[in-house]
């Protein structure tokens, strides 16, 4: 799972990095079951601040609906409501803490991640 190192000249969000935490489980072969992991132990993490990074997921009620895996393409679905932030920047964070998340996994070549049936990336961009 991955959190954000804030203000790193980084090439995320607003010049953050994410910064990748185990979650003491040992990968399988199983894409979907690794993503899955991956997710729900990012989702679990309900404070701001994990290890001194911050977590712009903490103030979601977000959950995983489903996860599936096949040709390249991972195709994660979520529920739940989105916090909408003040602070633009965290649009970006939160889609960089999910994005990596998921692309760590090297068989992922593309995404399609959905918030309540409508495209997670949509709401985050800050396109309004």
């Amino acid at each position: 799972m991955y959190f954000i190192q804030l203000n790193t000249d980084g090439p995320e969000a607003c010049g953050d990095s994410v910064i990748g935490l185990g979650i003491g489980v040992p990968r399988s072969n199983d894409i979907s079951h690794d993503i899955t992991m991956a997710l729900e132990a990012l989702l679990g993490q309900r404070s701001e601040w994990v290890l001194g990074l911050f977590n712009p997921l903490s103030k979601s009620a977000i959950s995983l609906s489903s996860v599936s895996f096949s040709d390249g393409l991972a195709t994660v679905k979520f529920r739940g409501t989105y916090y909408n932030p003040e602070d633009d920047c965290d649009n970006l964070r939160v889609k960089a803490q999910i994005w990596s998340t998921i692309r760590q996994f090297r068989a992922v070549k593309t995404l399609d991640i959905a918030l309540n049936n409508k495209p997670f990336g949509d709401r985050l961009s800050n396109d309004k």
